[in-house]
């Protein structure tokens, strides 16, 4: 069932304190590049000027106000969130490049010889803790961080 709280278009429909850290995250990655040429989307725009609101006025935490603190206890923040979104896009990028999933995970393995095309992605993939499982690949195909 699609989540109600979103339109079929990706737009949050709730107020921007209902998005989870990483909804918070995909909407400010989504439309960073589109600042970059001085085009703010409303919705990120209130986001951010909300929390610049909320620190201007009471000071503190500028990642807390902007909702980019994780919960107590946990270990999502941001920067681990942003890495698991690269390690996955990577996972589904080799196994593009290599064919399947499977022969993807022998190449990570050195079962099998790397192709000349994915050695850059393999490079990539040494910088994370890279699964070799097909769980992980899987996960990295549905992953909600790409």
């Amino acid at each position: 069932m699609p989540d109600s709280r979103f339109s079929a278009f990706g737009t949050p429909l709730v107020e921007p304190d209902a998005l989870t850290l990483e909804e918070r995250l995909h909407l400010l990655r989504a439309n960073m590049g589109s600042w970059r040429f001085g085009r703010i989307d409303p919705y990120a725009g209130r986001l951010l000027a909300d929390g610049f609101d909320q620190f201007l006025q009471h000071g503190g935490d500028l990642a807390r106000h902007l909702g980019l603190r994780p919960p107590k206890g946990s270990r999502a923040t941001a920067q681990r969130i942003e890495r698991l979104r690269e390690r996955d896009a990577l996972l589904v990028r080799l196994s593009v490049a290599v064919g399947t999933a499977a022969r993807a995970r022998r190449v990570l393995a050195g079962v099998e010889p790397c192709p000349k095309s994915a050695r850059p992605l393999i490079e990539a993939l040494k910088e994370h803790d890279v699964p070799r499982s097909r769980a992980a690949f899987t996960r990295a195909k549905v992953s909600r961080h790409r």
